[in-house]
């Protein structure tokens, strides 16, 4: 049974809640070409790049990055940040995850920086995704739990679902099912109070699944069959397809044969309604184990054969391999041991054959990963060095000012407390000589006082010199009276 689960970009959801409801890309591209450049073209690229990154992330990064650079000619901040995120989630998209990772921390620097915390909770959940895939588990639950608080500060119960989802999938690699489901289902809970169904069905999916990696197969079965008739209200027909596939698969553990041909039956229906051919070759395959177990080795060996047509003709190697292999265990139990030689021949063949070309393509993706990412981060790590430049230059600018500011106010302080002292010294002077004068007159004073007594004296000697005394005047008046 394939794990079907699902890791919840969150980024995606900036301005739409998913892909589909961006505009076209045509009508994108024709806004583009008479856009001024300024903000409002920055954000027509940011949906662009939105429109196309599931199917085409190479072309997405191309107009990612032209947000990038426009946002930097008009030093449009937020715009610089997003555009830096949706470059890394195009490296993600396309399998580069070292080279998304080192553009996200980029992202997370200017958006720590402006402290927009719905902008900051896109970039850390996403740094939890990348490092998610690149096996660094405690990395990627480090931040997806600095997710969750974000989202808990601004009750952002579509953030809280996304990344609980999320943190669930970490435990999933952990092979941790009971604290997996445990996250899965807190994730369904924020998922259903929004009312997001798509996400409802994909929470009801993933903890199914969890159930059934540890043999509780009733239990997956309960969780499988809640997440149908959404899948059908939502007309998520390929999500349908693997989930009746899926639950088919269960059925099969479970040896309810009839029960398991009924949902591979109605899996292969809706994949050839839309063309899924890869959908169509794996369930030709698991009807054909079921009829090989079942010991009906005619309707074994068709299903089995069609599933090996349609692999070989979209170049799907390894079911191709596994339906070569029934078609030799189906030949041999019905006696045609030729037919059944031939078939493992091919089986082994192509095994060989398969390692060879994945040890070849993984070089030559290696490679031109390397070469693509090394393009990448050198004009990231430019654009952030040009930035890291301006910004250094900015502060010596502003430190430069303000020591001219400070010595100015400096020398300014310095002519206030001269002007003031000579001020004070002149005033002191005044005063002195204001005293001097003072005590000169008061001098002059105390000199005239003198004089005048002196003066006053000199008469009154003059007088008492010149005037009888009492006793004589009493001596002569006696003498009259006789």
């Amino acid at each position: 049974m394939k794990r079907y689960l699902f890791a919840f970009i969150i980024s995606t959801l900036f301005y739409f809640v998913n892909a589909q409801n961006f505009q076209q890309k045509d009508s994108l591209l024709s806004v583009l070409k008479t856009s001024q450049l300024d903000t409002n073209k920055v954000k027509t690229l940011h949906r662009l790049t939105w429109a196309i990154v599931y199917n085409n992330p190479n072309e997405a990064a191309i107009y990612a990055r032209q947000g990038f650079e426009l946002s930097k000619k008009l030093k449009y901040e937020i715009g610089t940040a997003r555009a830096l995120n949706n470059i890394g989630t195009c490296l993600l998209y396309a399998g580069e995850f070292s080279n998304a990772r080192d553009t996200f921390l980029l992202s997370l620097e200017i958006k720590e920086k402006i402290k927009n915390q719905k902008e900051l909770s896109f970039t850390v959940n996403n740094l939890g995704i990348v490092y998610l895939y690149l096996g660094d588990l405690e990395k990627a639950l480090e931040y997806y739990l600095r997710a969750v608080k974000i989202a808990e500060d601004m009750n952002d119960k579509d953030g809280l679902s996304m990344t609980l989802n999320n943190i669930a999938m970490v435990y999933e690699n952990r092979n941790d099912s009971k604290n997996a489901i445990k996250y899965f289902e807190k994730a369904q809970e924020y998922s259903i109070a929004i009312g997001n169904k798509m996400r409802i069905a994909a929470g009801y999916n993933n903890i199914g699944v969890q159930y059934r990696l540890i043999n509780q197969n009733e239990k997956a079965l309960e969780y499988l069959r809640k997440s149908i008739p959404l899948q059908i209200e939502i007309s998520d027909n390929k999500s349908l397809s693997q989930t009746y596939n899926n639950v088919g698969e269960i059925f099969m553990t479970l040896q309810k044969n009839d029960s398991a041909k009924i949902y591979y039956l109605k899996a292969l229906a809706i994949r050839k309604s839309i063309g899924d051919k890869y959908g169509c070759a794996e369930t030709y395959l698991n009807l054909g184990n079921l009829e090989y177990r079942l010991k009906n080795y005619i309707p074994a060996k068709n299903y089995s054969l069609q599933s090996v047509a349609l692999s070989d003709s979209i170049k799907h190697t390894k079911n191709l391999i596994s339906g070569l292999y029934n078609l030799g265990k189906i030949n041999s139990e019905i006696g045609n041991f030729k037919d059944a030689a031939y078939y493992f021949e091919k089986t082994f063949f192509l095994k060989d054959s398969l390692y060879n070309e994945q040890s070849s393509r993984q070089v030559e993706e290696m490679n031109a990963k390397y070469e693509t990412a090394k393009k990448d981060k050198e004009l990231i790590l430019k654009d952030a060095e040009i930035e890291i430049q301006q910004a250094d230059s900015r502060q010596k600018s502003f430190q430069r000012n303000v020591f001219v500011v400070g010595f100015m106010l400096v020398l300014l302080l310095v002519a206030f407390v001269y002007r003031s002292y000579r001020q004070k010294q002149k005033a002191n002077e005044i005063i002195t000589k204001q005293k001097q004068e003072v005590e000169i007159q008061k001098e002059i004073i105390e000199e005239k006082q003198k004089e005048i007594l002196d003066s006053i004296y000199y008469a009154k000697r003059i007088q008492t010199a010149l005037l009888p005394n009492e006793k004589y005047i009493e001596r002569n008046l006696s003498k009259l009276k006789k």
